[in-house]
């Protein structure tokens, strides 16, 4: 399992209460859940910071040159592009 579920995994077991018997299955299962959709969230949003910046410079008087073509090209292959995620949670294809 990759670091960064095992660190996933330890965050929804420390939302346990001392009395473990009153925290269910689904109880952990819905927390972990939570945590990788976050995790998803946060990622997304650092790849709309990209986009964030063409949209500045286009505001801005800037022309829509190759830069901002790649930023908006990369964004669009990496968000397209299941390995990004497989990756990042460190699953097997």
């Amino acid at each position: 399992m990759d670091i960064r579920l095992k660190q996933l995994v330890e965050q929804a077991e420390q939302n346990q209460p001392v009395d473990c018997s009153a925290y269910t299955k689904q109880q952990w299962l819905t927390k972990f859940a939570e945590l990788i959709i976050q995790e998803c969230y946060t990622k997304n949003r650092e790849l709309s910071h990209e986009l964030s910046g063409v949209l500045a410079d286009l505001e801005h008087g800037g022309a829509f040159d190759h830069e901002c073509l790649a930023t908006v090209m990369y964004v669009c292959d990496t968000l397209s592009d299941q390995d990004y995620f497989n990756e990042h949670f460190g699953l097997e294809k």
